[in-house]
C-alpha cells in the first residue's frame, strides 16, 4: 500500500495457499511486519499506540480464522529496509486438523489508517510478509505449549516440531 492518508482502508491483498504434499500435514503461517518511520518520525505500524496502521489477517475457511498480529518487536531479518522495526509471530495455525493434498485457503490482509492518525505517521511505511509452511501429520501429533488454536501461534511441545 502506498500514499495512504488518515481514514484510508484500501482493498485487501490476498495470498492463495494450496497444499500439494503427498502426506497429510498441519499448516501454519509466519507473520512478519517490517515498519519504517517517515518524515513524521513514528513508524507506521505502531502496535503500542492507538493511531498507527491497523492490520488484520483473515482467511476464507468455512469458519474464517482471524490471525493474531505481532505486538513485540524482534530482530529484523536480513534484507529488511533500512531503519526498520520488525514484529513477528511464527507458526500461526491455519487449523487444528490435518490438511490433505489439494486443500486450499485464501488469506486476506487488510490495512487501515485511523482518521485520528496525526502527522507523526507521515511518510511512514510497512511491509506485511506471510510465509506458509507445513509439517506431516502422520505419526506426528499436533502438540503446542498452549492449546492448539487456529489463528494462534503453536510453539512446538514434546516430539512435535515444525520443519
Amino acid at each position: 500500500m502506498t500514499d495512504m492518508a488518515p481514514g484510508d482502508s484500501p482493498a485487501a491483498c490476498t495470498l492463495g495457499l494450496t497444499y500439494s504434499g503427498s502426506l497429510s500435514a498441519y499448516l501454519a503461517v509466519d507473520v512478519l511486519v517490517e515498519t519504517q518511520a517517515g518524515s513524521g518520525g513514528t513508524t507506521l505500524y505502531d502496535p503500542g499506540g492507538s493511531n498507527g496502521l491497523a492490520v488484520t489477517i483473515t482467511d476464507n475457511q468455512g469458519t474464517p480464522v482471524t490471525y493474531t498480529m505481532p505486538t513485540t518487536s524482534t530482530t529484523c531479518p536480513e534484507g529488511a529496509p533500512g531503519g526498520s522495526t520488525c514484529y513477528e509471530l511464527d507458526n500461526e495455525l491455519l487449523g487444528t486438523s490435518a490438511y490433505t493434498s489439494g486443500t486450499s485457503d485464501t488469506m486476506s490482509t487488510s490495512v487501515s489508517l485511523p482518521l485520528a492518525a496525526g502527522n507523526g505517521f507521515q511518510g511512514g511505511a510497512a511491509q506485511v510478509i506471510l510465509t506458509g509452511h507445513a509439517v506431516q501429520s502422520k505419526n506426528n501429533a499436533l502438540a503446542c505449549t498452549a492449546t492448539p488454536t487456529a489463528g494462534k501461534s503453536c510453539t512446538p511441545s514434546g516430539s512435535f516440531a515444525w520443519s
